[in-house]
């Protein structure tokens, strides 16, 4: 993370100093130092769009950008789709498809219904694999009375279902353990790199090479 940071900072002096537009590199946009995010947290907490788990609560806004810049993820994001639950970070069902896709995972939803959730996952270059989480299991373990069980099974049954998948098959990928993957630089980032290259040719090469890893 720190020599992706470190090529993003350098890419955009670069476009400062040439005018040449800089490409978008999506990922962790926050500070690097403690000190510095404790300071950010403390304000996000004063913030009434965050979720209201989060108001007046720096220290969870805290734990949530720690595991952002583990995971690589934009502070809003993980503040949106991040929740700390008995004292663990958990990842909502939508950010953890999207983290497994980014990672080169194909995530296909093959059946949603109200007593069954199915899906294939599909590693990069290697055989997809079947989860399945059913109404059945969820009763066994103390869920189906719950009220968001209830209003919406089916939701509920994919959320379980995307989790189960991640967890078995690809913990590295929420984690924030997996390596650097193209997506993480974003798919524009070669071509406008070519408006910089002749402005520093080595920072070019380092970013070329991170969005290829």
């Amino acid at each position: 993370l720190t020599e992706l940071a470190d090529v993003r900072e350098e890419i955009a002096e670069m476009a400062r100093r040439t005018g040449a537009p800089a490409p978008y590199v999506p990922g962790y946009d926050g500070p690097e130092d403690f000190p510095t995010m404790w300071r950010m947290a403390e304000s996000l907490a004063l913030a009434s769009i965050l979720p209201r788990h989060f108001h007046d609560n720096p220290g969870n806004v805290f734990a949530v950008m720690t595991q952002a810049r583990a995971a690589n993820l934009p502070v809003f994001v993980a503040l949106q789709h991040m929740n700390v639950i008995d004292g663990r970070v958990e990842e909502s069902a939508e950010l953890v498809r999207a983290m497994l896709i980014r990672a080169g995972y194909e995530v296909d939803l093959t059946e949603t219904t109200e007593t069954r959730a199915a899906l294939v996952l599909t590693p990069p270059g290697r055989k997809p694999i079947a989860v399945a989480f059913t109404l059945v299991e969820a009763q066994q373990m103390g869920l189906a009375d719950k009220r968001n069980w209830k209003l919406n099974p089916k939701a509920m049954l994919v959320a379980r279902v995307t989790t189960r998948a991640a967890s078995w098959h690809a913990p590295q990928v929420t984690l924030g353990l997996a390596n650097l993957s193209h997506g993480d630089l974003g798919e524009d980032v070669p071509e406008a790199l070519e408006h910089l290259r002749e402005a520093d040719p080595e920072v070019v090469e380092a970013a070329e090479i991170l969005a290829s890893a």
